[in-house]
């Protein structure tokens, strides 16, 4: 009897040591089966560059800012970069009209080419206004303007339309505005290119002697996909309404020396060339 017990848990053990050895042997080759690696270095998130540019044509630069001779044709920036005048909020008052819009005379007539280039990498939606300052002039100035991107205009536009008529006021914020490319686009690369007639009425009269006609050229550019929001300020009231993260741009200059601003949010501030003049400047947020 001892001997067939013997035998039996000598064959249990077996048994057992077969079954583990078989179990060790499926869990191995399992693992295998599902053993993987994969490895990529170098992976980033790196941003696009945002920049718009002004430029202004000029047939004959260093000469007094003078306007290109009326049988001059303008040639598109890379093929002639010297005659195109960077504008900025460093460039000196006047320089886009310059002296040739000086002691005008009733028929007279000029034209001023502009480019407005994305030289970045990203998308961009702009606007052209033209913020009149002073003005006992425009009842006798006429207009036409045409665009094209990355080319010329064939022809200077004729000027047929009231620089007046075009005027579009503003009571609340007390401006006159002229709203010259109110939806412009560009993708990166692209330039779009601008021809400005401007002409005095033949048959204006003594009324206009020694009158004036004064405007700042306001260029404005935002992100092409529109998640940066651009917001234009005229008064104080504007800057305090502003919304979080929202882009502020100065469009004239705002002196309230007796006033304070207070915002409860960050917001960004480009003075634009501008002066902004107030008692104080303060910015509570919970996240600071």
């Amino acid at each position: 009897m001892s001997k067939e017990i013997g035998s039996i848990r000598q064959s249990l053990i077996a048994t057992g040591l077969s079954l583990l050895l078989c179990f060790t042997m499926l869990l191995g080759t399992t693992l295998a089966w599902f053993n993987n690696s994969v490895s990529n270095k170098g992976n980033r998130i790196q941003t696009g560059e945002f920049q718009v540019a002004l430029y202004k044509y000029n047939a004959n630069p260093g000469a007094d800012q003078k306007q290109p001779k009326e049988n001059s044709s303008p040639k598109p920036l890379e093929q002639e970069k010297q005659n195109w005048i960077s504008i900025n909020n460093s460039s000196p008052e006047n320089a886009i009209l310059g002296d040739a819009f000086k002691n005008w005379k009733p028929g007279q007539t000029e034209t001023v080419y502009l480019a407005i280039q994305n030289s970045g990498s990203l998308a961009l939606s702009y606007t052209l206004d033209l913020v009149v300052t002073k003005d006992t002039l425009s009842d006798s100035l006429l207009f036409g303007l045409s665009s094209q991107i990355d080319a010329i205009p064939t022809s200077a536009p004729e000027a047929k339309f009231s620089v007046a008529a075009a005027i579009q006021t503003d009571q609340a914020n007390s401006i006159r505005v002229i709203h010259a490319a109110p939806n412009g686009k560009l993708k990166a690369g692209q330039t779009e290119y601008i021809a400005l007639t401007l002409a005095m009425m033949p048959g204006a009269g003594n009324t206009y002697q020694q009158g004036e006609f004064t405007m700042d050229v306001n260029l404005t550019a935002v992100q092409g996909d529109q998640n940066t929001a651009v917001k234009k300020a005229y008064t104080l009231a504007d800057i305090q309404g502003a919304k979080p993260n929202e882009s502020i741009v100065l469009m004239r200059n705002i002196f309230e020396a007796e006033k304070s601003i207070k915002l409860t949010q960050f917001v960004n501030l480009d003075l634009n060339g501008y002066t902004l003049y107030v008692d104080s400047f303060e910015v509570q947020s919970d996240e600071i």
